[in-house]
């Protein structure tokens, strides 16, 4: 064999080496998340901030980053399948807001649909009644007003609290 058919040899072996390096790559991606889901807004949402809330539920503003200020309460009473939040979207924000609560585990406990500026909403639906008082995750969550990219998030340890 002369030197030019062993350097085409040689560039077609590496040629075909690359291929099928690029099927194996294809082959093993992993599959494209599901769709974005748009949340929906809150049913329950009210305009203005609320009043009333009881000093036991340690409501706090928490300024998340320069586009939001979120208010909660840190101690949430349940009753009937839900907890008193008291989420709170500031007039001055940016963005829309919701929060979801977790267990220790990730697993969605409860959530809020979509605040506007200006909005609050006082209860949190949940997926379970608990049976005891426990610590959960509020996962804040912010999206840009009409086209939904996040603007940041935030979380915060928050108590259940289940009267006896």
């Amino acid at each position: 064999m002369s030197k030019a058919q062993i350097a085409l040899l040689s560039a077609l072996a590496l040629l075909l080496a690359a291929v099928i390096s690029l099927i194996a790559v294809v082959a093993t991606r992993p599959a494209p998340s599901a769709e974005f889901v748009l949340p929906p807004f809150e049913e329950e949402a009210q305009a203005g901030i609320p009043i009333g809330i009881p000093v036991t539920a340690n409501y706090q503003q928490l300024r998340v980053n320069d586009t939001f200020i979120a208010g909660m309460c840190g101690n949430l009473a349940v009753t009937d399948g839900s907890a008193d939040i008291w989420l709170t979207a500031p007039e001055t924000n940016a963005v829309w807001i919701r929060v979801l609560l977790l267990d220790e585990n990730g697993r969605e406990l409860g959530s809020t649909g979509l605040l506007k500026a200006g909005e609050y909403v006082r209860r949190i639906r949940l997926t379970e009644q608990p049976t005891e008082t426990t610590t959960v995750t509020a996962k804040i969550l912010s999206y840009q007003p009409e086209t939904y990219y996040s603007m940041g998030s935030a979380v915060a340890k928050v108590q259940l609290n289940v009267s006896k």
